[in-house]
């Protein structure tokens, strides 16, 4: 985890032991292991040309880029040892070189470090294997150097060169060979050092001296350190702190940390870094300075990595923490400032008075202060406009609205007072005059919320739906085109066509020479709630918002404006350089106080944030951008400016990293990838966080792979890293494959070919079948005309014997039934008896056959003859007999049913009723004085329907005809012709359709026995 402590400079004491410290301009981010460093002892520290910072640890050498560790062990290099030894400086002192503890030497370049293989003699003499003769001091504070107990001690100089200290007598060595020797009284290895490769001593008394060929000289100290209470007295000793790789030398003494550089041969000048840290408790070992950014790299022996960076704001704040809101200010005195409320602020001397008449208003309204030139003050509070003398003792001049609000009071360069109100428009009164008069100049404007003059004669105000120009000279009023229902809260007017102007939610405009331009938008869209817009002397615009400040070029916003620049660069500020809060105030007028000296106080929720924009160090990201690590489907490859890829590839992972160790707001990366050949539209697409760009495949081809970053302000100020990825070939788009489908494609055309052939042959094929389709087909319906010729004709044959029915059976009857009643009545004497059996027995016969020729002709016309129904056959034979028992008396005919009683099966009953009916019509028909039988058998698979007869029996050919039927012979084709009737027809017709069948046999000479089968339906 990172800890950042800001502002006060306190660290966590669960990790800093730093209690009870004083406020400290400095912030402080702390990286351990849980940060990415790869343990927590930090023993050497250095920067490399290209900006990285480099340190040596015990489980390899790490390179930091400001946001990301990267480490180079014996999991990623070809050294043995991941054991950091030492780090220092090439000859020539412009490079890095890092030894292990088994004298691997590595080298660092291009943001890399990587073994060689062949190492370069420089600084061999700081390796050592025996101490107790020889023991290299490259840095102080050195842990073993007091438990070395060496013959003799080497201070580094250059590459070939050093000091070797052996009792008193110090020797200076070049090129292996002693160039000179003096003499001092017992030298302390542990305050010896080199400044210009001069070695210096430091006394316990607090001295320092040169040590030259010609003897030892006194340096004068001058600088910051001679400021420190304890230094005169020494009661607690001081300690150095010699970066040699650096070539920096420091002084700790009682938590205050002091640079020491030579000025001259004779001057050692001190300047104070910092104060505040406990070095001891915190066990700090090396020590880098960032000079230019004012910025401690400090490494610690257990507790990894602190970075201290100086704060470059400051915030004023008036000591009442329940109230620390701050909206406008005025300028008091020549460097302090005055706020409604009364309390007066000296950013100089830090002192804080109360402004007498002022501090006593009741209920005092924050949003708007400003002083005349005559020095007075003009103050609003909520409906009253009040003037105070230049030291707020007296109240010279006031007036009170009734019926309405003062918004914001604005002082013009001709010394008129600018009052907008929330509701009557806008009014003016002269400063100048004895006797000031407010007076209503326009009441088109209302809801000012900000009111500004140009050079000469155009005042424009800012109200809740947009912006009104006024034109002095001519009172005109207009409203600027595009603004409209826009709430601007501030306005910058450095001239009558010019003024820049700040609005919530939707940013920044540019209105000049009649043309209005809206600012690109931050990354994160912060400068969409902007509060004020102020320029200050070294021509940089300054805007404030909800979420921090932000720095840009007021040459380049112009350009960008103008569309003379693609890009407009934001430099952003958050708590870390000294707000106590990231959200600004706006609202108010002034929205922001330049003093006279060029300072600028900004107000916030919590204090006011004061800086000199001329001591602004401005930390831009610069550097180069340098692809750190390429995987290709997760093995890591080595790539410099190209990599080649397979077709097939299915992952390829770019790390990104360029140095920048300010806000990581200001670095943002972009990339683009284009197709060599392919002329199309850029599209750049941000970088993410992890600073990784990842393709997955990619067809084949050269691409361009640009990765792009804004260095700062100016124009064209881009830093731009090309690397090209070349996609190797599918086998489809080689040459062979290409001969190969050539070939293919001749093959193909000889098939086609043949294929044609084929398709020829095969039509006249189909057409043969096609043929013989259509023949079978006639002869289909051939065989269906004759089948219908002969239903026809059946049909036919059916028609002639129900006419022949109706007329011997139904007709006779009838005649005689008439013939006997007309008798009856001619005699007068009424139907005998037997007359009327007769007509009786007449009448059951012709009922009972018009019935079953009805249930006939039904089946004939039945759609679903499968509807089964059981029936008990012993009942169905005797409901059957009992119709003709009447008849069968009068012809002496005994019918018998020996049918088992609860015989039954599942059949279709009307149809089984009309065969059965059928047959006892013919067994009596054809039967006198005889008998009927009735029988029935079942088994599992059929049932037998036995009819038995002693009458005149059946012709040979009938019987020969139904054997036929069964055979499947058709029904009207075997008819003999002598058989005339229609009962045997419906009896074999009916059969088939409750699959049954029928058999004929003689009765021994006697009769008839008739067979009906059905198969069981289970």
């Amino acid at each position: 985890m990172k800890f950042i402590l800001s502002l006060s400079f306190i660290l966590l004491q669960i990790n800093l032991s730093f209690a009870n410290q004083k406020q400290e301009p400095y912030t402080i981010h702390h990286f351990t292991d849980q940060d990415g460093l790869p343990q927590n002892s930090v023993k050497y520290i250095m920067p490399d040309k290209d900006g990285f910072i480099w340190m040596a640890t015990e489980n390899g050498l790490v390179r930091f880029d400001g946001s990301r560790f990267l480490n180079f062990s014996t999991s990623n290099t070809a050294i043995q040892s991941s054991r950091i030894h030492y780090i220092y400086p090439n000859a020539k002192k412009n490079g890095i070189l890092a030894r292990t503890i088994r004298n691997e030497v590595m080298a660092v370049h291009n943001g890399r470090a990587d073994l060689l293989v062949t190492a370069p003699g420089d600084f061999d003499y700081l390796w050592f294997n025996d101490v107790s003769n020889i023991y290299p001091v490259n840095g102080l504070p050195n842990v073993f150097l007091n438990e070395a107990r060496a013959a003799s001690y080497l201070i580094p100089a250059e590459s070939d060169a050093y000091f070797d200290i052996r009792g008193d007598t110090i020797r200076f060595m070049k090129g292996g060979m002693e160039r000179y020797k003096m003499r001092y009284p017992h030298p302390y290895p542990g305050r010896s050092f080199t400044l210009k490769d001069q070695l210096c001593y430091f006394e316990k008394n607090g001295q320092f001296i040169l040590l030259k060929r010609e003897g030892a000289y006194k340096l004068n100290l001058t600088g910051d350190l001679l400021q420190h209470p304890g230094w005169h007295s020494l009661k607690k000793q001081p300690e150095i702190y010699w970066n040699f790789g650096a070539g920096q030398l420091f002084l700790y003494l009682d938590e205050s940390f002091y640079r020491l550089e030579l000025s001259d041969s004779s001057t050692i000048r001190s300047t104070l870094v910092m104060k505040g840290l406990d070095f001891k408790k915190n066990r700090i070992l090396a020590v880098y300075h960032d000079e230019m950014h004012h910025r401690v790299f400090l490494g610690s022996v257990t507790r990894g990595l602190y970075i201290c960076s100086q704060q470059q704001f400051r915030c004023l704040k008036a000591g009442r923490e329940e109230d620390e809101v701050y909206y406008a200010q005025a300028p008091f005195g020549e460097h302090s400032i005055v706020t409604p409320l009364g309390m007066v602020l000296d950013p100089i001397t830090g002192k804080k008075t109360l402004a007498p008449r002022l501090s006593k208003v009741e209920f005092p309204d924050r949003y708007s202060i400003t002083r005349d030139f005559n020095g007075n003050y003009w103050y609003k509070n909520h409906k009253e406009l009040l003037e105070f003398n230049g030291d707020f003792t007296t109240v010279l001049w006031k007036q009170k609205i009734d019926d309405d609000e003062i918004n914001q009071l604005y002082i013009a360069k001709n010394g008129r007072l600018w009052v907008g109100m929330r509701k009557g428009g806008l009014y003016f009164l002269e400063t100048a005059a004895a006797s000031p008069q407010l007076q209503l100049y326009t009441a088109a404007v209302k809801d000012i919320t900000y009111i500004v003059r140009g050079d000469q004669h155009i005042l424009w105000a800012a109200t809740l739906k947009g912006l009104s120009r006024i034109d002095l000279s001519t009172r005109k009023v207009d409203t600027v085109p595009g603004l409209n229902n826009l709430y601007i809260r501030s306005l910058y007017a450095p001239s009558d066509k010019e003024v820049w102007i700040t609005t919530y939610d939707h940013g920044v405009f540019l209105y000049k020479d009649g043309r209005l331009v809206n600012l690109p938008k931050d990354q994160k869209k912060y400068m969409e709630t902007a509060h004020c817009i102020v320029k200050d002397d070294q021509g940089y615009l300054w805007i404030t918002t909800n979420n921090g400040l932000f720095q840009t070029n007021y040459q380049d916003a112009l350009d960008f404006a103008a569309g003379r620049m693609k890009d407009l660069f934001y430099l952003y500020y958050g708590k870390e350089q000294g707000f106590n809060t990231n959200e600004f105030n706006g609202g108010c007028q002034p929205c922001a106080l330049q003093l006279q000296n060029g300072d600028i106080s900004l107000p916030s929720l919590d204090g006011l944030v004061y800086f000199t924009p001329a001591k602004i160090s401005t930390e831009l990201p610069e550097k180069e951008i340098f692809i750190d690590q390429v995987e290709l489907d997760a093995k890591i490859i080595d790539a410099k400016e190209a990599i080649s890829l397979p077709n097939n590839f299915r992952n390829v992972r770019l790390s990104i990293s360029t140095p920048y160790f300010g806000d990581p707001q200001n670095l943002h990366l972009h990339y683009s990838l284009e197709e060599e050949g392919k002329d199309e539209k850029e599209l750049w697409l941000e970088m993410s966080n992890n600073r990784i760009i990842e393709f997955s495949s990619m067809h084949s081809g050269k691409y361009i792979l640009r990765i792009r970053k804004l260095n700062g302000f100016g124009k064209n100020n881009i830093t731009e890293k090309v690397f090209t990825i070349l996609v190797g070939k599918a086998f489809y788009e080689t040459i062979w494959f290409r001969i190969l489908i050539g070939i293919a494609i001749l093959l193909a055309g000889f098939a086609l070919s043949w294929l044609r052939v084929r398709r020829v042959e095969s039509k006249n094929q189909m057409l043969a079948l096609r043929v013989t389709e259509r023949t079978r087909e006639l002869k289909e319906t051939l065989d269906n005309l004759q089948l219908s010729e002969q239903q026809l004709r059946r049909q036919g044959f059916i028609q002639q014997r129900l006419i022949a029915a109706i007329s011997h059976d139904l007709k006779t009857p009838l005649k005689y039934m008439m013939q006997v009643i007309g008798n009856g009545n001619e005699q007068r004497n009424g139907i005998g008896k037997d007359e009327r059996n007769i007509i009786y027995e007449s009448l059951y016969s012709m009922f009972h056959l018009v019935e079953n020729l009805i249930q006939y002709l039904k089946s004939q016309f039945m759609d679903d003859v499968s509807s089964l129904e059981m029936v008990d056959l012993g009942q169905l034979l005797e409901k059957k007999a009992n119709i003709f028992r009447v008849v069968s008396r009068a012809k002496e005919i005994t019918i018998i049913n020996n049918t088992a009683p609860h015989t039954v099966v599942l059949v279709n009953r009307q149809l089984l009723a009309i065969v059965i009916h059928n047959l006892l019509d013919n067994a009596v028909k054809y039967t006198r004085k005889g008998v009927i039988q009735l029988e029935t058998y079942c088994n599992e698979e059929e049932i037998l329907i036995r009819f038995i007869d002693t009458g005149i029996g059946m012709s040979p050919a009938v019987i020969n005809w139904i054997d036929q039927y069964r055979t499947g012979v058709p029904i009207m084709e075997a008819k003999p012709a002598s058989h005339d009737g229609i009962g045997l027809i419906m009896v074999m017709e009916l059969l088939q359709l409750i699959n049954g069948n029928i058999m004929v046999s003689p009765n021994n000479g006697h009769g008839t026995v008739v067979n009906i089968t059905l198969t069981v339906i289970r």
